[in-house]
């Protein structure tokens, strides 16, 4: 891969362009948030071998995100933004020359 593949590029889009699990930021901030479409709770804090192993307690709750909204999700905290909203995602020049190609679909790697 050529070096210029692998620079970052920055990109102003509405979030419900962006793919899903993609770092964004704020227009007008620096924080940095990972973009979600559901939230998964557990009713007690787990261990990260707990949370990523197959077996997780059945009492975990997931909300999923209703049409046209989407979260922002930073260090255990999580807000509700329209799908609009715009965001600047910090990305990859291959992955985003990837997300052209797949006609700006932002599921096309998540199987919705």
């Amino acid at each position: 891969m050529s070096a210029h593949m692998r620079m970052e590029i920055t990109v102003v889009l509405p979030a419900g362009k962006i793919p899903l699990g993609s770092t964004v930021t704020k227009r007008t901030g620096r924080k940095t948030y990972t973009l979600r479409d559901r939230l998964r709770m557990f009713p007690v804090p787990l261990t990260k071998a707990e949370r990523e192993s197959d077996a997780v307690p059945a009492e975990r709750q997931e909300i999923v995100a209703e049409p046209g909204v989407l979260f922002l999700v930073s260090e255990g905290d999580a807000n509700a933004i329209l799908s609009t909203t715009e965001l600047m995602w910090t990305t990859t020049a291959e992955r985003l020359t990837d997300w052209l190609r797949h006609g700006l679909d932002p599921y096309a790697d998540s199987g919705k």
